[in-house]
């Protein structure tokens, strides 16, 4: 399971999360300015920059990070044929 941690106004965000959609990548988005817990936990992982992706509960990376992202094509349990 893929969760993108993005927050309001995010430029970085929305360039992921459109990364995602074209890749056909099925995802969980939570937004960490709705969620104080969640921001409170990222932060205590160091976790400043946004959106943050992980995996099955294991941070990948933050950031836009286009090459990363298509890393994620190859895992069959996260790509969704268009």
């Amino acid at each position: 399971m893929i969760t993108l941690y993005t927050k309001d106004n995010c430029v970085q965000c929305k360039a992921t999360e459109r990364l995602l959609k074209q890749l056909g990548i099925k995802y969980l988005e939570i937004n960490i300015e709705h969620n104080e817990k969640v921001r409170e936990r990222l932060k205590s992982m160091n976790i400043k920059q946004m959106p943050a992706l992980f995996r099955d509960g294991k941070f990948l990376f933050s950031g836009f990070q286009p090459s990363e992202v298509k890393k994620l094509v190859n895992d069959i349990d996260n790509y969704m044929p268009m």
